[in-house]
């Protein structure tokens, strides 16, 4: 697909076991007023899914590891809370719920996702300030235990509002890069973005299929749809590989992600059908976030952010 700039605020990598939401595809070149306002409603959200949402996430999993919610921080306690900036967020999301016509459910979970980021960043960043500056070993962790339950309560008020946010521009994105496709399939000479644009929507499922701890996969459809996902790469494969056509912009680093991407997936399947377990190691190491065990989820999303970074970035 044509490289899309996310509007709204900066792009940062996704935190580990979060999926990057793909571009919108662009509109078509004879758009109306209606058409233009639903985009930017759409870029809006996905660009602060991206950026902030990312931030966000890397802020609680630190705070999580050294202060699970069910505890207490302690004067000995070394706690790392990144900062978050969250200036550009808001202000993009409120813009272009403002525009007409509205849309009801985006607009709304936009707005509660506003006012739950805008309640927690500033807990957030007095919590990061008060830990780097280790005053938990001043105070006895005084103001650190009155911070505690505000982070929770805020990370889980977050997570619910960025969630319900998710779901809307889920469904307004499939709808357009399904719509995109048929276009594309129109016309001889959008083989190749069709061909692209097709092996990113398989890439999606794919993901989605896979986003449930191992022994609640759906093998039959996860199995099906990475079938699908390498059937389309190696058709895309073949397109460019054939000279006679025309080249396909941007999309070498999009085939190399894709490959490493089908290979993840085909790990996935193996372990569910074979019945492999993970070791002792690697689920210390899962719950430490590593995304290098073969043959696991937080792999394969990692290898799929990437594959959605390469598509982005065409």
């Amino acid at each position: 697909m044509s490289a899309v700039a996310l509007a709204g605020c900066k792009k940062s990598p996704p935190a580990p076991g979060s999926a990057t939401v793909e571009a919108a595809p662009p509109p078509a070149p004879a758009v109306d007023a209606a058409a233009q306002a639903r985009d930017q409603k759409l870029r809006a959200a996905i660009a602060c899914i991206n950026g902030l949402s990312a931030n966000v996430d890397r802020a609680r999993e630190g705070y999580a590891r050294t202060v699970p919610a069910a505890t207490s921080p302690t004067a000995a306690m070394t706690v790392y809370v990144g900062r978050v900036a969250f200036e550009d967020c808001p202000p993009a999301l409120e813009a272009a719920a403002a525009l007409t016509p509205a849309d009801p459910d985006l607009d709304a979970a936009a707005s509660a996702y506003v006012a739950a980021v805008t309640s927690l960043v500033p807990i957030v960043n007095d919590a990061s300030d008060y830990y780097a500056e280790k005053r938990n070993h001043d105070d006895g962790a005084a103001k650190g235990k009155e911070l505690h339950p505000r982070l929770i309560d805020g990370f889980a008020r977050f997570a619910a509002a960025d969630e319900a946010l998710r779901k809307v521009v889920a469904a307004r994105n499939r709808a357009r890069k399904e719509a995109h496709l048929a276009d594309l399939a129109k016309d001889p000479r959008d083989r190749g973005e069709y061909l692209v644009a097709r092996l990113m929507l398989v890439a999606e499922d794919v993901v989605t299929l896979a986003d449930a701890p191992l022994d609640a996969l759906d093998l039959a459809a996860l199995s099906a749809r990475v079938d699908e996902l390498g059937t389309a790469l190696h058709e895309l494969d073949a397109r460019i590989a054939d000279t006679a056509q025309p080249k396909i912009p941007g999309v070498v680093q999009l085939q190399s992600a894709a490959r490493y991407y089908l290979t993840a997936a085909l790990d996935l399947v193996r372990r569910k059908r074979e019945g492999t377990g993970y070791t002792a190691s690697e689920r210390e190491d899962l719950a430490r976030g590593s995304t290098t065990i073969n043959g696991s989820t937080p792999q394969l999303v990692d290898l799929y952010n990437r594959l959605v970074s390469a598509s982005n970035s065409r």
